[in-house]
């Protein structure tokens, strides 16, 4: 293997960076992905600079990679949280939208219609039915609602 690093080393670099990609796609952990971009640039160098000893570009591949994995993982970090929270959230829609209430409240808890669904709705407000009122929370399956 040395031998082949040694004579055809653009061909093993390319090869081992396809081996990182097709890894990278049986995985798919995004980290072997950043391997073999370090791999395939390693190859671009060894093609600009053909008489480059073994170690130095086994030493050029060891800092790609942790320059690949570092760059990788802050800019294109799979794990990390949507910044829209109600992305998945379908009742999320229901915030700021207008109803009116299908019965008093009382203890500060009533019941909303809102298309074909009764949901359970709270207010620090005294509300009466036939009130209008503005959805301002959601907590579970609860509307926390302010009389307008």
């Amino acid at each position: 293997m040395i031998d082949f690093f040694q004579n055809h080393p653009f061909w093993a670099w390319a090869s081992l960076a396809v081996i990182f990609l097709i890894a990278e796609l049986l995985t798919m952990t995004t980290y072997l992905l950043w391997l073999g971009v370090a791999a395939a640039i390693n190859s671009l160098i060894i093609l600009m600079f053909p008489n480059m000893p073994l170690w130095a570009s086994v030493t050029i591949f060891a800092i790609l990679s942790i320059l690949s994995v570092i760059i990788g993982r802050k800019f294109f970090n799979p794990h990390a949280k949507s910044h829209n929270e109600s992305l998945n959230s379908p009742n999320h829609r229901l915030l700021n939208q207008e109803a009116i209430a299908n019965e008093d409240f009382i203890n500060g808890i009533g019941a909303l219609q809102i298309g074909d669904t009764m949901w359970r709705a709270t207010s620090k407000a005294e509300i009466k039915k036939g009130d209008k009122v503005k959805i301002h929370a959601i907590d579970g399956v609860t509307l926390d609602v302010i009389k307008l």
